[in-house]
């Protein structure tokens, strides 16, 4: 449930960023307040269906979920009202470049809730509807910061809006950011369908390494989307994409290698410390039963983190794509991952097959954004999303 709330997460987010960082006039501001209070009586209402949904079919989720106690399910549905509203008020806020306030949010939607599902689990015993409570109070608090922090957008005169036109930027604006969220997703989809546990086991905590590196590196291209936008919106020149993308490449460069060395000098380090006793007892048994897996996960994880470095560098160049407007390029990026999904389903029977298909597929994913980059020198205006009062 809470996986089908966050669906939408992304795209919205980084639309009322567009839309915010574009604002250079009173008309553009009433525009986003009239865009920003619609949007949440939206995601209200899509709350509210599925809230009667689940009391409708009530019984049917309890017996298809396996929940034992049916609190976790409204737990649930409290957790998920948050999680669908933030988007709009955090994406307002990235467009306002308030990033001390951006982050501390983030950080109480995920920090935030690991504490307050931990002391709702742990220290107050509620278990499973505890974990879900602890959820929504973590995301209602960074809610509550990103709607105050953001109030001077959303409370204004409000105008009427061309709901149309507005979700036909936000379809071809999903399409672009879905398509390197797909790129990170597709292979741990085959390997759980095909493979055993155990070996499920080791590929995700080699592949953790390789798309902690794209995550860790996403803070970046969020800073810069903003900034193309406003220099889009002003018309100013700006370097903030080169800025990027060399920091971004250094960084990604140097963790990748530091990364393979320590792949790579691991085991003889580990086999050193067991042949000289150097460790305690317990942890000798415990390594010595798990040797075999861990070499399988060092001898993976270089292969993991230089194959997500291309996917990196077209994060990108696909938010600055999407930034200056050129949603020409969504549908093209989209079928990327599409494609890699297919031939990886024929190809994908073992780990170095499954490596090597995706490194191809993120650098055909970065040639074509740089080639709608290159191809569309030219920045399309955002026009406005109102309709036109007669």
């Amino acid at each position: 449930m809470l996986n089908l709330a966050l669906i939408p997460a992304l795209p919205l987010q980084m639309m009322f960023c567009q839309q915010t960082a574009s604002v250079i006039d009173s008309n553009a501001r009433e525009e986003l307040a009239a865009t920003m209070r619609g949007m949440t009586l939206f995601m209200f209402g899509l709350w509210l269906m599925m809230l009667i949904s689940s009391m409708v079919f009530h019984r049917k989720l309890t017996l298809t979920l396996q929940v034992e106690n049916p609190t976790v399910i409204w737990c649930g549905l409290l957790a998920a009202l948050p999680l669908l509203i933030l988007p709009v008020y955090l994406g307002a806020v990235q467009g306002k470049e308030d990033f001390p306030a951006f982050g501390f949010s983030v950080i109480l939607n995920g920090f935030g809730r690991f504490i307050a599902v931990g002391i709702m689990v742990f220290f107050i015993g509620l278990k499973a509807g505890g974990a879900m409570l602890g959820v929504s109070l973590g995301s209602g608090s960074a809610l509550l910061l990103a709607m105050v922090r953001s109030r001077d957008c959303w409370k204004r005169k409000r105008r009427p809006v061309d709901w149309k036109k507005w979700f036909g930027r936000l379809v071809p604006l999903a399409l672009g950011l879905g398509s390197s969220q797909a790129m990170l997703a597709i292979d741990v989809i085959l390997v759980r369908a095909n493979f055993d546990k155990e070996w499920t086991g080791l590929y995700g905590a080699a592949g953790m390494f390789g798309r902690g590196i794209v995550l860790f590196l996403a803070p970046l291209i969020w800073v810069m989307f903003p900034k193309i936008v406003k220099q889009h919106a002003t018309r100013q020149p700006s370097d903030v994409l080169k800025q990027t993308f060399l920091f971004t490449a250094a960084a990604g460069i140097g963790m990748a290698a530091t990364l393979t060395i320590f792949a790579w000098s691991s085991p003889t380090i580990i086999n050193w410390l067991l042949v000289h006793e150097a460790l305690p007892s317990s942890v000798v048994a415990w390594l010595s039963e798990r040797m075999d897996g861990i070499k399988v996960i060092f001898s993976l994880l270089p292969m993991f983190v230089w194959t997500m470095l291309p996917l990196t560098a077209a994060n990108i160049f696909i938010n600055d794509l999407l930034a200056k407007g050129q949603f020409n390029a969504g549908p093209f990026l989209f079928m990327v991952p599409v494609v890699y999904a297919v031939v990886l389903n024929f190809t994908g029977t073992t780990a170095g097959r499954i490596l090597a298909t995706l490194f191809a597929f993120n650098l055909v994913l970065l040639g074509v954004a740089c080639f709608f980059r290159w191809k569309n020198t030219e920045s399309v205006p955002i026009a406005p999303i109102t309709k036109l009062s007669v």
